[in-house]
């Protein structure tokens, strides 16, 4: 019997590191300019990976711990979420400096302008800045369903302006540990912020409203439709959330040094 039962316990044990109950989400997303991609949202408990065609990012929402991976040159940065964005600041700034520092004078007054933008775009809004936002959300009362969901519609307003409408369902439910809350806050920390387009997203209104419910649909005005269009449970392996092997750990600024100048394949990586 007690050889039985080791053997019960090893099994068991094995079985819980090989493969885990969690949640595979695919998302179709539309660019205005007419590109299809689907990228795949899964989540573990208090783990999420999130993969578009070029890269992905690991978060674990008990430690902090962020990892950001480069398919196309096996490449991922680690770390705590919080240094994350703030490196990706100081190396994007590192970056543009010793670009304009190297452009010939009769060029640096035509680009110096937009390139000191360009360094910008992985700075941190500053609260205040966040705070003056008139940002308005309206209840439509619509529903629609999407993926075997029945989500309802809001309308997210900017200066009497509608900027974004979100479909959110309160049937899908995907973890006990990660809200949908912390996911858009985790995609919000990889997002750039391009003339400031994006700023809302960290609106504290903005952001509770998906402490309702899990977004399926996303369409913002004038631009992307990102839309869920399969949601189901499945069992996930270990190694779908870990580093693939044989990747090399890179610092923030050789990470952004290869997407600016190492890569042709435009937004292949969704960051």
């Amino acid at each position: 019997m007690k050889l039985v039962k080791w053997l019960l316990i090893i099994f068991i044990t094995f079985r819980s590191l090989t493969l885990l109950a969690g949640w595979e989400i695919v998302y179709r997303i539309n660019d205005p300019e007419g590109w299809i991609n689907y990228n795949v949202l899964l989540i573990e408990d208090n783990v999420m990976k999130y993969t578009a065609s070029g890269g992905s990012y690991i978060y674990n929402s008990s430690n902090g711990e962020f990892t950001f991976i480069v398919k196309e040159n096996q490449s991922y940065w680690t770390g705590n979420i919080v240094n994350f964005r703030n490196e990706l600041d100081s190396a994007m700034c590192i970056i543009i400096d010793e670009i304009l520092s190297e452009l010939p004078t009769s060029q640096y007054d035509i680009y110096e302008q937009f390139l000191n933008d360009l360094s910008l775009m992985y700075s941190l809004p500053a609260p205040e800045t966040i705070d003056t936002l008139k940002i308005e959300i309206k209840d439509t009362g619509l529903f629609e369903e999407i993926a075997g969901f029945e989500a309802k519609k809001y309308e997210i307003s900017e200066n009497d302006q509608i900027i974004e409408s979100v479909w959110i369902s309160m049937e899908l439910f995907v973890s006990s540990d990660l809200k949908p809350e912390k996911i858009v806050e985790v995609m919000n920390q990889v997002e750039p912020n391009v003339e400031n387009n994006n700023l809302y997203k960290y609106n504290k209104e903005y952001l509770g409203l998906f402490s309702t419910g899990f977004i399926l649909k996303s369409e913002i005005t004038g631009g992307e439709i990102t839309m869920v269009i399969k949601a189901e449970q499945r069992e996930i392996k270990i190694k779908e959330l870990t580093i693939p092997d044989n990747y090399t750990q890179v610092t923030a600024t050789e990470l952004l040094q290869h997407k600016m100048m190492g890569s042709n394949q435009g937004n292949d990586a969704n960051w």
